[in-house]
């Protein structure tokens, strides 16, 4: 079987699927990175001060801003 099989037999309730890693708009890419590095993760759910989702923050996205200018890290992910 493949992974289009598996995925159209498996009920959501019987997966593990773990609850996401978030981070506050007002974090910076730096802290984001680390957390995403903590959790072994390609993104992180950015959310405001309710906890919120608002967005994502990739690692394209860091890419992207990178590829711009090295102070990226220090700017805020919101």
């Amino acid at each position: 079987m493949g992974l289009r099989e598996d995925l159209q037999r498996t009920l959501i309730r019987d997966t593990s699927i773990r609850p996401p890693v978030t981070i506050r708009k007002s974090a910076s890419v730096r802290d984001a990175v680390e957390t995403m590095r903590a959790a072994g993760l390609g993104c992180v759910v950015v959310t405001d001060d309710d906890a919120k989702a608002v967005g994502i923050f990739t690692e394209g996205v860091l890419r992207h801003g990178l590829n711009e200018s090295v102070s990226f890290l220090d700017e805020r992910v919101g």
